[in-house]
């Protein structure tokens, strides 16, 4: 078994691949999309695959190029997903995870977005949690009690069965409200933002603000969301709401209709929250519960917000009780290169989701 950079040729082993596993697929433009033109790769491998002697692709594992900016410089790291190996070949994970982790590129390969079962691998190849003490936390708002019932029912039912059939069955819970183009947030200082996101002015401006302060935020210019949300086999457009008192943008939050397989109820995922430092604690639950408000205009199961560190649970103080805390495995981890000053950077990353896989990992639902 050898490790290679992935190519164009491997697109379809790679969906038999990705498909064994319940992980969503994608088309050739789709990939092209997610492996080929993302402004920030540059030279580095977009992905690898394990193959054996005969050129059979065993495993893959992406790695997409970030960029992490503040008021004095660019970093540049990596973030690991879709990490997929043959049932006949268990072994290809731990090596395609090793290439990623001990490449020598930039600051740190890393992801926020890691299962129960790659987790063991992390650890044994020296990966650290990444924000240690939330990185077995995602945050959940139940916003359609009836459909959580249904749903939970028949996975239940599935399982009893081995989930011998659940894929043949075709798509369940597929239905939901599509977004009213007229939704009014009740919250202050709160409104929608229309799709395409990079075409609005606010935004850029905001991001300069951003960049221009000490802490270090992924990359959130026109070209990085204009490539982030241009995902050719997205069947609905993501949902954007910003934080503005009236001296321009101080936060958005950027929401995703997704389904974790053909058996899961639609959830609304938020793939970004971010904000000016001194607006945190007043956008964040404003904006969460915008979103929770729209999910119920919906129809969806809950809001989950899959990624969140320690300041922004803090600031979501208001929205939470136990129930919205849901703890799990690690499934945050990075390996910081050499030379890198990681106390400075764990101190000074505002992470989010935006910084993992969620853009472009999360199943897209059909729209029926």
């Amino acid at each position: 078994m050898r490790i290679r950079p992935v190519t164009q040729d491997d697109y379809p082993a790679l969906n038999r691949l990705l498909s064994d596993v319940w992980f969503p697929t994608r088309s050739m433009a789709g990939w092209a999309w997610l492996l080929e033109q993302n402004p920030h790769q540059g030279d580095r491998p977009s992905g690898y695959v394990a193959c054996d002697t005969q050129n059979t692709i065993l495993g893959f594992l992406g790695a997409t190029g970030v960029e992490l900016v503040n008021q004095r410089e660019t970093l540049y790291a990596t973030s690991g997903h879709s990490v997929v190996a043959a049932p006949q070949t268990p072994g290809a994970g731990v090596l395609l995870l090793r290439s990623l982790l001990q490449s020598d590129f930039g600051t740190a390969a890393y992801t926020l977005n890691n299962n129960a079962l790659v987790q063991p691998i992390y650890d044994r190849l020296g990966g650290l949690p990444l924000s240690p003490q939330t990185a077995d936390t995602t945050l959940n708002w139940i916003t359609n009690h009836s459909l959580l019932a249904k749903a939970g029912f028949y996975r239940r039912y599935q399982r009893l069965r081995s989930f011998k059939t659940a894929r043949s069955q075709g798509e369940q819970f597929a239905r939901f409200e599509l977004p009213d183009p007229a939704f009014s947030p009740s919250a202050n200082h709160v409104k929608p933002c229309a799709f395409p996101f990079h075409d609005c002015p606010d935004l850029a401006h905001f991001w300069e603000r951003l960049s221009s302060s000490e802490p270090f935020y992924m990359r959130r210019d026109t070209a990085a969301l204009k490539w982030r949300f241009s995902n050719p086999d997205q069947t609905l457009d993501p949902i954007m709401f910003v934080f503005d008192r009236g001296n321009g943008v101080e936060g958005w939050l950027i929401a995703q209709v997704s389904k974790e397989t053909e058996i899961s109820a639609p959830i609304l995922t938020i793939v970004d929250l971010i904000a000016l430092d001194d607006a945190v604690q007043s956008a964040y639950p404003t904006l969460v519960s915008t979103a929770i408000e729209a999910s119920r205009q919906m129809r969806l199961q809950r809001v989950q917000l899959p990624f969140a560190d320690k300041a922004t649970i803090n600031a979501l103080k208001p929205l939470l009780k136990s129930s919205n805390i849901h703890k799990g495995h690690i499934h945050a981890h990075a390996k910081f290169h050499q030379n890198t000053d990681t106390d400075m950077l764990e101190r000074n990353w505002r992470l989010t989701p935006f910084d993992g896989d969620f853009t472009y990992c999360l199943r897209q639902p059909p729209i029926v």
